[in-house]
């Protein structure tokens, strides 16, 4: 008696139209933090309105089919970076952590579906 069966599970992979509403969605969790007093200190802007015009900017990009943006979008969340920053200064960094995560495996599949057929 065979107690191993190997198991095939189909996983579809989501269409670049799906990761970027995914993505537009995890930049407004984002906008959702961020307020007119938010602290702003330890990035380069100089109030929580540039910020937020910031993140309003990358969602236009992002639906005009810029594709430039996502390095910028990924810039914004690294270690350090403006959100995290942000995030730590405000009080929501374990919030942040979990997001940036989801940012995270939506840019590397991002990624994918951009490289040319043929590519690693």
């Amino acid at each position: 008696m065979n107690f191993f069966r190997k198991i095939q599970v189909s996983i579809t992979p989501k269409t670049y139209d799906e990761l970027v509403k995914e993505l537009i969605a995890i930049l407004g969790e984002i906008k959702n933090y961020i307020h007119e007093d938010s602290d702003v200190v330890w990035t380069r802007y100089e109030t929580a309105k540039e910020v937020i015009e910031l993140i309003d900017g990358f969602a236009r990009r992002i639906g005009a089919g810029d594709k430039t943006v996502f390095e910028e979008i990924n810039y914004a969340f690294a270690p350090t970076g403006t959100f995290q920053d942000i995030s730590i200064n405000n009080g929501w960094g374990q919030e942040y952590i979990e997001i940036s995560g989801r940012f995270d495996k939506v840019y590397d599949e991002l990624r994918k579906c951009l490289l040319p057929r043929g590519s690693k």
